[in-house]
């Protein structure tokens, strides 16, 4: 009993202490007061979206009047806070008014306030003292909320400022702030998905030169190896084979894992770009040379891209050789890939064993319904009779492909197969040059997946036929402006809070 009134005393001094050194510190009671406030519209949030996962204009209003309310306690908050005296509860109360911004700045993207978004983001560039990651993102958020407004030009502005004042794209912990070093890439493959050939061109060279730099100057780090791979990656984009393989081979490094992914892509390109097989094949066998157990599923995948070599070098008994290795060494595998069965069937057609490729074709349909090879199969098919002149089974593939693409997107609604089902009706109705149906079904790709590769390149595409197939510019300039502003995505891999990814 003693030792319970004595636990209850000195708690409740430890109390009247805390209590007292708030009282004293004026920094600290407002630090308190804004965390208070924070978890309170964090839960009014979460509570309402409980309840309904939209938001309604009234519960809008009421949750972002709390917000802004912190905001503005925050900041009254800092002007009153001498930074120097109290330089930890400065740095707090900044923290608290940056992340109510975010959020504030997320309700308002949400609900369609572009305006209120980009107010209340060069508010806070302008406001509160940011550094590092932080002051970066703001720029980041910033920038994506101009783009997607339809304001580009603005848009470029605040990202070419970002890349100036953040160069190096590092923070103090010295890790990579991606969002920023990866905005030269963004902006370059921005406009090439709008076909603006000549600004997109003048973009690669600027990143280009941004990349080099940042190896020159800060050689061996981790942005170094981050500029090679990025690099490389350009590189491929815009086919230079040869200087891909010169930054591959600048981060490869035989004790690291990547190694023998690099190993696979140099070989993929010697074979498949440039023609030269016997490199590739060194490279393939070296790859095998190195696998350990642990590797063991690498194996047949590396098999098999012999067989596509094989395939490129139209030895094509060779390839089918290899294939049947495949399937008698690694059956799991062989059952697994339909691409096997693909490249097996286009083996027997290019060595000029039609009725042995088409039965070889059919099984691929019949085995592996609804995969990506058996839909190209599908369009090939309707080709290979149409070209040949063989009318009526041509006819006959093209119902049975279009039945075949509207059974896959019905039972893939929502899903990755549902735009994969669209993406090659488009290509079907391209066959038949019935360019508004092809157009139509691009935009539904787009409309159901706006924020994915497949859905902005079918936007691309959308608009460049109702330009040059159409004859309707206002119609492409229309879906142009749209892609545009949708393209706000800078980088899967960030270190930040990325507002457009949440």
């Amino acid at each position: 009993m003693r030792k319970t009134s004595g636990f209850k005393i000195v708690l409740g001094l430890l109390i009247l202490a805390a209590l007292s050194s708030c009282s004293d510190n004026p920094a600290l009671r407002s630090r308190y007061e804004a965390e208070k406030r924070f978890d309170h519209a964090e839960r009014t949030l979460k509570n309402v979206l409980a309840l309904n996962s939209n938001l309604t204009p009234s519960t809008l209003a009421q949750v972002s009047g709390e917000y802004r309310n912190l905001l503005a306690f925050c900041v009254n908050s800092l002007k009153s806070t001498d930074s120097m005296r109290y330089p930890v509860e400065y740095n707090e109360l900044t923290y608290l008014a940056y992340q109510t911004s975010n959020r504030l700045g997320q309700l308002y993207y949400s609900s369609g306030q572009a305006d209120s978004c980009i107010l209340l983001f060069n508010r806070m560039l302008n406001t509160l003292s940011l550094s590092g990651a932080q002051l970066a993102n703001a720029y980041i958020n910033l920038g994506q909320t101009l783009q997607s407004s339809n304001m580009w030009d603005s848009a470029l502005v605040v990202y070419d400022n970002a890349i100036e004042r953040f160069y190096p794209p590092i923070d103090k912990a010295g890790e990579i702030i991606f969002p920023v070093f990866n905005l030269p890439t963004h902006i370059y493959r921005v406009l090439s998905y709008l076909r603006d050939t000549a600004a997109a061109r003048n973009r690669f060279n600027q990143a280009e030169n941004y990349y080099r730099n940042l190896v020159t100057d800060y050689p061996g780090t981790k942005v170094a190896i981050a500029s090679h791979s990025n690099l490389a990656s350009m590189y491929d984009d815009s086919r230079q084979w040869r200087k891909e393989i010169a930054e591959l081979n600048a981060i490869a490094d035989p004790s690291k894992p990547s190694y023998l992914t690099i190993l696979i892509r140099k070989a993929d390109i010697y074979g498949g770009q440039l023609g030269k097989f016997d490199t590739a094949m060194a490279l393939y066998n070296e790859t095998l040379d190195r696998l350990k157990p642990e590797d063991s599923a690498m194996k047949p995948e590396v098999q098999f891209k012999i067989a596509i070599l094989k395939m490129d070098q139209k030895e094509y008994a060779e390839a089918r050789a290899q294939i049947e290795m495949i399937k008698k060494l690694f059956p799991d595998y062989y059952a697994a890939t339909p691409a096997i069965q693909y490249t097996y069937a286009r083996a027997y057609e290019l060595d000029g064993k039609w009725n042995l490729a088409q039965n070889e074709y059919d099984l691929l349909i019949e085995k592996y319904r609804y995969s990506e090879e058996a839909m190209q199969t599908y369009l090939y098919l309707v080709k290979y009779f149409r070209d040949h002149g063989r009318t009526s089974e041509a006819d006959k593939w093209h119902r049975d492909a279009e039945q075949y693409f509207s059974a896959l997107e019905s039972s893939g609604a929502g899903r990755q197969d549902e735009a994969r089902a669209l993406l090659y009706k488009a290509d079907l109705y391209r066959l038949d040059k019935n360019w508004t149906k092809t157009a139509q079904t691009l935009q539904t790709v787009f409309n159901k997946f706006p924020r994915t590769s497949q859905g902005s390149s079918a936007l691309a595409e959308a608009s460049e036929i109702y330009r040059t197939q159409l004859n309707n510019p206002q119609k492409a300039d229309s879906l142009r402006a749209i892609l545009q502003s949708s393209l706000t995505t800078i980088s899967e891999d960030t270190t930040g809070e990325d507002l457009f990814n949440k």
